[in-house]
């Protein structure tokens, strides 16, 4: 006999599982049918992985013609420019003459406190984004900020080290007062009057970096071609801030010198506002998205010092409840259980193992993880 603690949600999947058949019809069937289940899908390669399995979420849609260019400038050494791009909109990044990592920030052009998020792209888009994916917004809001028109093959994307700052400068060269991507971006977004503060992780472009044995980054040879680019088409109303990355000189990120970049504006035609439209009412209006009139009336702190709320009442949201399943198990189903346990992964009990076993399958089998799509035609 083995007592399984399952909370709500998991016990709504074992009624599913349940409902469908083939695994029984009783939860205590369910559970003993999907350990074997599992246990036969380790023995035949199926990863030890514990989370819910991927899978494309794919909108299917023409390539946009673009409208007409509204707008270029171009990036000199070691400069940036904070510019509007409005919803459906494209910008483009152009190397001039190749070789050259641009840092880029982004932020809602009505609400400052929604910016790029490299870790929610990272976790809800992938490590490495390319054509006809999207780069999200922070939590709360969480939403597609710009959709990957174009990426050239040679823009390797770097959205989990941090910008290159004087900090940086002064461990490694012994240069406080260096260029560097922090304060590049400050004074381009100061225009907007946004402070140093503002500046949020950057969303790398054509920065080749890898992770060695010891768990460090380390940079490459830059490998962009003049003409290079990426289009990105704009998902709402955003302030869009590029910068040279001033580290070019100290490491090969910019191959030791530096060269221009072309930013472009493309008016938005017809074709992109469609395709903004199906992307928005894709997955830009999930019931967990939190809108910027939403949070109206939440105050922005006007002072730095941090003072502890005195009418403050704790509200979290609580724990599934609970509840327990008895599992009459064979003797070939307990060793199997003792089995699981004495690898570490599975639990400390045979309850725990069971419950463990019937979530790893049902995050391979049942649910899945949408990562959002286009499929250009």
């Amino acid at each position: 006999m083995a007592l399984v603690e399952l909370h709500e949600t998991q016990a709504g999947f074992v009624d599913r599982v349940a409902a469908d058949g083939g695994h029984g019809s009783t939860r205590a069937e369910v559970l003993r049918s999907v350990l074997l289940t599992h246990v036969n899908d380790r023995l035949a390669g199926a990863p030890a992985y514990v989370g819910g399995t991927p899978e494309l979420d794919v909108l299917e849609s023409p390539f946009p013609a673009y409208g007409e260019k509204r707008w270029e400038t171009t990036l000199e050494p070691v400069t940036g420019k904070a510019v509007p791009v409005m919803r459906g909109e494209v910008l483009r990044i152009e190397q001039v003459e190749g070789g050259t990592c641009v840092d880029f920030n982004a932020f809602n052009l009505h609400d400052h406190k929604e910016f790029l998020d490299c870790g929610f792209t990272r976790s809800f888009q992938s490590f490495d984004p390319r054509r006809g994916e999207f780069i999200w917004t922070n939590a709360p809001r969480g939403r597609p900020m710009f959709g990957i028109l174009e990426i050239a093959d040679t823009c390797e994307l770097d959205i989990v080290g941090h910008r290159c700052n004087r900090v940086l400068d002064e461990l490694g060269w012994d240069m406080p007062v260096h260029a560097n991507c922090q304060d590049s971006l400050a004074e381009a977004i100061r225009e907007y009057r946004l402070t140093p503060d503002d500046v949020h992780d950057s969303f790398n472009l054509w920065m080749a970096t890898t992770i060695d044995d010891s768990g460090r980054r380390r940079f490459k040879w830059n490998p962009a071609q003049r003409g290079d680019r990426i289009d990105l088409v704009a998902m709402f109303d955003v302030l869009a801030a590029a910068v040279i990355c001033g580290l070019g000189d100290l490491v090969g990120i910019n191959n030791f010198t530096f060269t221009p970049i072309r930013l472009e504006i493309y008016s938005r035609s017809p074709d992109t506002e469609r395709l903004v439209d199906a992307a928005e009412e894709r997955w830009g209006r999930m019931a967990s998205q939190v809108k910027s009139d939403e949070l109206a009336d939440v105050p922005v702190l006007a002072s730095r010092a941090l003072e502890r709320d005195p009418d403050y009442v704790p509200s979290y949201r609580p724990a599934p409840a609970t509840t327990t399943v008895e599992v009459e198990l064979s003797a070939d189903e307990e060793r199997v259980l003792d089995g699981l346990v004495a690898t570490g992964v599975y639990g400390d009990s045979a309850g725990e193992a069971l419950r463990a076993a019937f979530m790893r399958w049902c995050n391979s089998h049942l649910t899945r993880v949408r990562r959002p799509f286009v499929e250009f035609r």
